[in-house]
């Protein structure tokens, strides 16, 4: 992903709360000054897929946001 930021696309790194600081922090250290990270909750591993289907819902308005100029869905 670091590769796709350094040539000017956009990514997100979607990871559960627990490792959302340190997504963060490996971003800063790749030399990138902000880091697009979406959190999820945690435990998510274990979550049934009616869960999961709910959760992602839940940050799809954000991570398209991230990823367009104007955050808008096609």
């Amino acid at each position: 992903m670091s590769v796709l930021e350094g040539r000017g696309v956009p990514t997100v790194t979607l990871c559960t709360s627990q490792f959302a600081y340190e997504a963060a922090q490996q971003w800063q250290a790749l030399g990138h000054r902000e880091a697009t990270v979406v959190e999820v909750r945690h435990p998510f591993g274990h979550l049934p897929t009616e869960e999961v289907r709910a959760e992602a819902e839940r940050v799809v308005g954000e991570v398209v946001a991230c990823l367009t100029p104007t955050g808008a869905t096609r």
